[in-house]
């Protein structure tokens, strides 16, 4: 059985800490009035600039030197995607989009031609065909010459291992 005294001493800090608690937490830091959405719009908007001013003249962005990349370019226009930003959000001076570059340089990197091993990376062609659906272009007529890259992609399969 509890005392009285326990008692008394127990609702004693109860009251206190219901009087005081309110001061306390009112003297916390203020919460940012900035929601993160908007920060994060931000940093996406500036990651875009930034790019922007990274794009060659072939519409290609480069990776450690001057000459474009296709794995470089074909992730920016993932990246415009996936955050929902136009394809036009990214236009170089000449007029061209990343996904121009794509089709002009992507089927050579997909057949590795800048390898001592040329030959078809099914890995490649995955890569590409995911950036040309990002991009809403055509996968069955795509690049110089048009290519049916899902066609070629299919030609890989093994129906006896179930591997591309």
């Amino acid at each position: 059985m509890k005392s009285p005294a326990k008692s008394f001493v127990f609702t004693i800090v109860l009251i206190l800490g219901l009087l005081f608690n309110p001061v306390i937490l009112a003297t916390a830091a203020p919460v940012s009035a900035v929601p993160a959405q908007s920060t994060t719009e931000q940093v996406i908007e500036s990651a875009f600039d930034y790019l922007s001013t990274q794009m060659n003249p072939d519409g290609g962005i480069p990776w450690f030197d001057e000459t474009s990349s296709v794995a470089v370019t074909l992730r920016a226009v993932l990246a415009m995607a996936a955050t929902d930003t136009s394809q036009d959000r990214l236009v170089n001076a000449e007029g061209l989009q990343p996904i121009d570059y794509l089709a002009a340089e992507g089927l050579s990197w997909v057949n590795q031609e800048e390898t001592d091993s040329p030959g078809f990376s099914v890995a490649r062609a995955g890569q590409l065909l995911t950036a040309i659906a990002a991009a809403n272009a055509d996968p069955h007529q795509f690049g110089e010459p048009s290519t049916d890259l899902v066609y070629l992609l299919n030609q890989q399969y093994d129906s006896t291992t179930g591997i591309y």
